[in-house]
């Protein structure tokens, strides 16, 4: 199974403190794409271009192959999440 490292180097992404940010792999965009280590060696996928997770994960998963196994739906964390939990 491919790790959230090999992606990014596979996609070509810029290392940044907790993730690694680079160009779209679905919309093509620049400096949109993140991704970040997640649960159990995979890796979390976020456009802020507004890219749906269903074109993310079906472009990663070509892109990588097949090796890679996105995360499971509930994994997912959504930015509300995210910003709900930095609050309590």
């Amino acid at each position: 199974m491919m790790t959230a490292t090999d992606l990014a180097i596979r996609l070509h992404l810029d290392r940044h403190a907790r993730s690694w940010r680079g160009t779209c792999p679905a919309c093509s965009y620049p400096r949109v794409f993140s991704l970040r280590p997640g649960r159990d060696s995979g890796a979390l996928i976020y456009c802020a271009n507004g890219c749906a997770q269903d074109e993310l994960r079906a472009e990663v998963a070509r892109i990588a192959g097949g090796t890679w196994k996105a995360p499971k739906p509930a994994d997912v964390q959504t930015l509300a999440d995210v910003r709900q939990k930095r609050k309590a």
